[in-house]
């Protein structure tokens, strides 16, 4: 059974990596964690990874980034494509976005995709082209994924676990476990705080489609932040989720102690390894000053963060 909290696979050809990269950056920028073979790679054959990745049920979903050049892919018109199909046809919880990239129109996207020859039929999949490399041009694209995320995560939590989020505008971030919805703003910190430009036009947006996302497709459900963040990062956070929108959301600080009476499980590139918990402040978030606070242990976070 696929686990919705794990990473979404994307799919592209090489030929297209500038492209890869902006959709890349603008899924993460809204806490959607992504696998790709350049960076995600084990020491094994590419191939061998790859299926490996596929038939993995902590990969949450696939994205097809297609353009010209996959029709000459056989990785990935026989190995890619047939195994998100494989995947989409037997698990209700695994859904595939595809993307046409710019050069391409969605008529000449179909015609590729039909080059696969186990895939059969794409017509359930959503097809949302991206007309230029541009966070407005890809607005459509990171709100069905987002979405559909979220409504899969939310129905395979049990009724009133928290779903866990994360924020970090730090390239290392505070916590061990693997969020739900992790958002990365590392990038856009690299160089220290972020322009006014940068704040108006990407970052705020992205915070607000990610806690709309969250309101609409996890409605009820607690959600428990952590991270590393700069300060302004924090407050943006706190300001996108005021409790005036009734929403039940906490903050798990470090605290610098550890209990050792504790244990812990998360996962790392596929794998469920055992450490010990530190402490963690738990903060309500949006409580308009009025902040409760709680110590507690809570999984992987670094008290040292």
């Amino acid at each position: 059974m696929t686990d919705p909290t794990g990473r979404v696979f994307l799919s592209y050809k090489h030929e297209q990596t500038d492209i890869a990269n902006f959709l890349q950056t603008e899924l993460e920028r809204h806490g959607v964690p992504i696998w790709r073979d350049i960076f995600d790679l084990k020491p094994e054959p590419l191939r061998d990874e790859i299926i490996d990745q596929l038939e993995n049920p902590e990969t949450a979903s696939g994205i097809a980034l297609v353009s010209e050049g996959v029709a000459d892919s056989d990785i990935i018109l026989n190995d890619e494509l047939p195994g998100f199909n494989s995947r989409w046809d037997r698990d209700d919880e695994f859904f595939v976005v595809v993307v046409p990239c710019p050069d391409i129109s969605v008529g000449e996207a179909k015609s590729i995709l039909n080059e696969a020859p186990i895939l059969h039929d794409f017509s359930a999949w959503k097809m949302l082209p991206l007309e230029a490399a541009t966070s407005d041009k890809a607005t459509d694209i990171v709100q069905a994924v987002l979405s559909e995320r979220i409504e899969r995560i939310d129905g395979y939590l049990p009724d009133g676990e928290p779903l866990e989020c994360s924020l970090d505008t730090y390239e290392s971030p505070a916590h061990d476990i693997d969020p739900a919805i992790a958002i990365d703003w590392s990038r856009s910190f690299e160089h220290g705080p972020p322009s006014q430009e940068v704040w108006n036009q990407r970052l705020l947006p992205a915070l607000t489609t990610v806690t709309d996302c969250l309101i609409q497709n996890a409605s009820g459900r607690p959600l428990r932040f952590r991270g590393r963040t700069h300060l302004p990062a924090a407050f943006a956070a706190g300001y996108c989720l005021p409790t005036t929108r009734r929403i039940q959301a906490t903050w798990m600080q470090p605290t610098g102690c550890r209990d050792d009476r504790m244990e812990t499980r998360y996962r790392r590139r596929g794998k469920r390894v055992r450490r010990r918990s530190p402490a963690t402040t738990e903060s309500r978030i949006g409580a308009g000053g009025a902040r409760q606070h709680r110590c507690r242990c809570a999984t992987g976070d670094r008290p040292d963060a």
